[in-house]
């Protein structure tokens, strides 16, 4: 299950474009320091301009942050912070159980309102004028990584 959580944990971050000190636009910030790094920036022109405050490698929105920070005990946007409000998020939109079990289609289409650039089942954004990435790329690339991860487990486990 393990294994499953984190490929599905590595597709967000592939699927938004982003590392752990990216910001929205693609600026970085230093994510040691207390609190939410980031700020609303936009990119784009007129009429196609958006602004976000979305940050790290799951572009977290700061209002989202604030709500699970309080809630999880976090005072910072560390890498195992960022993973702990993610993880948050997937349980509070009902698709943990989907990720454990690798129901990945399904578990996408839940987390489509969270992550714009997941796929609604029509193929769009839940998001009007963003772009989504095709469920089949972000299959394709979930599976490598399950597989990457298995192969590594494999390994470690073959050395002990």
């Amino acid at each position: 299950r393990e294994v499953r959580v984190r490929a599905f944990l590595d597709t967000i971050a592939y699927s938004e474009g982003a590392g752990y000190s990216t910001t929205f636009g693609g600026s970085k910030v230093d994510i040691h320091t207390e609190g939410f790094p980031c700020r609303v920036r936009c990119v784009g022109h007129r009429p196609h301009r958006l602004c976000s405050s979305a940050c790290g490698a799951y572009q977290i929105m700061d209002y989202t942050y604030t709500r699970y920070a309080d809630w999880l005990g976090i005072n910072d946007f560390s890498v195992a912070s960022q993973i702990r409000i993610a993880k948050a998020i997937i349980k509070s939109r009902r698709a943990m159980g989907d990720v454990e079990a690798g129901r990945f289609r399904r578990a996408i289409y839940k987390l489509s309102p969270e992550w714009a650039s997941f796929p609604t089942r029509r193929g769009r954004s839940y998001y009007g004028g963003q772009s989504a990435r095709s469920i089949t790329e972000l299959e394709r690339f979930y599976d490598n990584k399950v597989m990457r991860y298995e192969r590594m487990m494999r390994a470690t486990c073959s050395i002990r």
